[in-house]
C-alpha cells in the first residue's frame, strides 16, 4: 500500500501550514503533540435557547495523515506549552473561558483516500 505522501495531488495540503497543539489526557498523563501541517477556521453562530441569545464559536481543524484523536481531547492554536509536573491541574485550567486559543475536541472525523486515511477533521 501506498503512504499518504505517495498519493497523487489530487488531494492538496497546501492551505495545511498552520500549527497546532493536541492535548490528549488518560491514565494521569497528558500526551502533546505539535503538528505544523494543520489547517483551522473558526466560525461563529447565533445560538438561542432557553438560556437566550448568544454568540459561539466552531471550530475545523484538518491535519493531513492519520493523527490519533479523541473526543474531550483539546487543541491549543499554536504551539502550545509543555505541561509540566501537575498534569492535574494544567488538564482543569486548560479549558477555552480561559484561553482562546483552547478548543475542546466534539467530534473527529477520519476521512478516507485509496483504502488509507487521508486527514482527520477535527471540530470544536
Amino acid at each position: 500500500m501506498a503512504s499518504v505522501a505517495d498519493m497523487p495531488l489530487i488531494i492538496d495540503y497546501c492551505f495545511c501550514n498552520q500549527t497546532v497543539t493536541l492535548y490528549s489526557y488518560a491514565n494521569g498523563a497528558v500526551t502533546r503533540t505539535v503538528h505544523s501541517n494543520a489547517y483551522h477556521e473558526r466560525t461563529e453562530k447565533q445560538v438561542v435557547d432557553e438560556r437566550g441569545s448568544r454568540v459561539e464559536n466552531e471550530h475545523l481543524i484538518v491535519i493531513p495523515g492519520n493523527v490519533s484523536v479523541n473526543v474531550g481531547d483539546r487543541v491549543y492554536l499554536g504551539t502550545g506549552d509543555a505541561v509540566g509536573n501537575d498534569v492535574a491541574a494544567f488538564w482543569r485550567g486548560f479549558i477555552p473561558s480561559k484561553d482562546a486559543n483552547v478548543v475542546i475536541v466534539r467530534s473527529v472525523s477520519y476521512r478516507h483516500w485509496q483504502g488509507q486515511v487521508a486527514h482527520v477533521e477535527i471540530r470544536g
